[in-house]
């Protein structure tokens, strides 16, 4: 069995580091901070997990929770424990404002021994005492490993007195800061507006870019100087990695190929963000292996390119009310939460989203909006769609016809796992029925459906609904027979069909309410089927059904009814029991095949 850290994130599985560190680590739970804008990754091993690797881990899971600070929280066996984790947890402490700064002794801040940890200040103890930091520390370091120790202050032998701290105090004067002066790029580019930031030194060594060639003229190959975006990375090999970076300079695109030194830090290729604007001179050439031209390069610069503004007059700038994003299928390649951030950092009050017949972008242009209503609470999304009646791309209806929207209809919605229609599967069925344009509230159907398959995480993550939820859910077949039609066709085609039961079926109006199906069985009725149309559930259709039938069994002299109840269908139960079954078996009995089912209620009603 694979450590469960390497199957959540497995491109750490060809790092023998990672491994070797993590293989043995489980994930305790992961806690969302909303407003805060944080999560924190609880992780529970051994031993103090390495600071390092847990950075490596926050900076890999970066895009995914793109807009939230990420902290890994390390739980670990008390036996275990180390000045370090010690230590990490007072800083910790410190930025929740316990005031501990410049009061340890940073040569020996924390020691053990059998009788507790001993912490060791320079000055401030009566402070640290007053705040109670002992108490605190051995708190935390109990959640964290489960044992409560003694913590205790003691002086160190570099202690000041009170006397002599409060002249140190007084007596401080200010450090004077110096600031490393920015020098702005000395060198202009065509078609690459360059902010004033300094210019950095990402690979290499530092040069001074000439010979500029667009990236749709890179020619056959040879020693080049181009710029570009960042728009992917890419990780291959396991021992020694190649690391591939996508740019374009909007002319063209092309691979950046590095290949990985054991002895050097190459996590800065990893942890490469798209948008970031490099500068690069390299060698040009076709590479065997990839089959496609690829740049190695030598050195490498990265710059920051002046973000596009919208120069008009505040009070005076647009509202754009037609946008399509990338949910739009063939019409849209913008990300909703970039879209609206770009809309507020160019002084727009509002932007709306109108996607194609969708509405998938609304999550993350929301929350785009929520991180902005912190610091600007009237800049407003508006939430759009170009709806359509029919697919106009299909010619599936011919002729014209004059409506009016004032009868009724049925509007359906669906959840899938994916979008293939003929490999993925449905969720999640619901219908609303409309007349004279509003919702009918008594006329609402929805249901979990289980799809028969795994739910992948991007999918629960859009929709919010996961396994658990779907687990004892009706299959897909069954979810269509609970709707309308379906209850038609279900008694059309499995339940009249079957003349030899006893057949009841509950009318009002020309209108098929509810059905049941009775099949004799060693002297006792076995009520088999009991289905009501879901736009009337509720309403005691099926209760008026069964009262019926014992009504017409008490007339003809009696009998004996048994039926099966599943556990979880607690509606169906009540309705049972309302009119007059009581639990015979428990665990259940399956009276069709005469073993016992831990899953249903066995129930009886003798008539009269």
């Amino acid at each position: 069995m694979k450590p469960f850290v390497t199957q959540v994130w497995p491109q750490f599985m060809a790092d023998q580091q990672f491994c070797a560190a993590f293989g043995s680590v489980l994930v305790d739970r992961v806690e969302l901070y909303r407003t805060k804008r944080q999560v924190v990754i609880c992780l529970r091993s051994a031993e103090p997990l390495d600071q390092a690797l847990c950075g490596r881990l926050c900076a890999s899971l970066a895009e995914v929770f793109a807009g939230y600070e990420l902290q890994v929280r390390s739980y670990f066996a008390y036996p275990n424990i180390t000045p370090e984790a010690v230590r990490l947890m007072i800083e910790e402490l410190k930025e929740q404002g316990m005031p501990v700064n410049g009061f340890l002794d940073k040569t020996e801040p924390v020691t053990f021994g059998d009788d507790g940890i001993t912490i060791h200040v320079n000055a401030g103890r009566p402070i640290l005492e007053s705040v109670e930091l002992p108490r605190v520390l051995a708190e935390l370091i109990q959640e964290r490993t489960g044992s409560l120790p003694i913590v205790r202050l003691a002086d160190s032998g570099k202690a000041r007195t009170e006397e002599e701290f409060e002249q140190y105090l007084q007596e401080k004067v200010p450090a004077v800061k110096f600031e490393a002066k920015e020098t702005p790029p000395d060198f202009t580019i065509e078609g690459l507006a360059l902010t004033n930031k300094p210019v950095k030194l990402f690979y290499g060594k530092t040069f001074k870019p000439a010979d500029i060639r667009h990236l749709n003229d890179l020619g056959d190959g040879g020693k080049v100087t181009v710029w570009g975006d960042v728009f992917a990375t890419e990780v291959k090999g396991s021992r020694r990695k190649i690391y591939f970076t996508s740019i374009t300079d909007y002319s063209g695109s092309v691979n950046l190929k590095v290949l990985g030194d054991e002895d050097a830090d190459m996590s800065k290729w990893e942890n490469l963000k798209p948008g970031t604007t490099l500068i690069v001179r390299g060698n040009y050439m076709y590479d065997k292996y990839e089959h496609d031209f690829v740049i190695l390069p030598y050195d490498v610069l990265q710059v920051e390119r002046q973000q596009r503004q919208d120069t008009a007059p505040d009070g005076e700038k647009r509202v754009e009310l037609h946008l399509h994003t990338k949910s739009s299928s063939m019409d849209g390649f913008n990300d909703p939460g970039k879209i609206v951030r770009l809309a507020h950092r160019m002084g727009h009050r509002a932007i709306a989203i109108t996607d194609h017949g969708v509405c998938q972008g609304y999550p993350e242009a929301m929350l785009a909006t929520d991180a902005i209503h912190e610091t600007d609470p009237n800049f407003k999304l508006i939430y759009g769609c170009e709806a359509y009646f029919v697919d106009d791309m299909i010619p599936a209806v011919y002729g014209g016809a004059q409506m009016p929207l004032s009868g009724s209809f049925v509007v359906f919605d669906t959840e899938t796992t994916g979008l293939d229609s003929n490999t993925e599967r449905l969720t999640e069925i619901g219908a609303v029925f409309v007349e004279n344009g509003k919702i009918n509230e008594e006329k609402k159907f929805c249901t979990f459906v289980n799809p028969g398959k795994p739910i992948p995480q991007k999918v629960v993550d859009l929709t919010g609904i996961n396994d658990a939820m779907v687990a004892d859910a009706p299959t897909p077949e069954e979810g269509l027979r609970r709707t309308e039609a379906g209850f038609l066709t279900w008694l059309r085609e499995d339940f009249l069909p079957r003349k030899e039961n006893t057949l009841w079926v509950w009318e009002e109006d020309g209108i098929f309410l509810s059905a049941l199906r009775l099949t004799e069985l060693d002297g006792f009725l076995w009520l088999e089927a009991l289905e009501t149309r879901p736009d009337r559930r509720g309403q005691g259709c099926g209760e008026r059904l069964l009262r019926a039938l014992a009504a017409e069994l008490a007339q003809a002299g009696g009998a004996c009814v048994r039926s099966c109840v599943s556990k979880k269908n607690r509606p169906s139960l009540a309705l049972h029991q309302k009119v007059g079954f009581t639990v015979e078996r428990d665990p259940g009995w399956d009276f069709g095949t005469g073993e016992e089912d831990a899953g249903s209620f066995g129930m009886l009603r003798r008539i009269p």
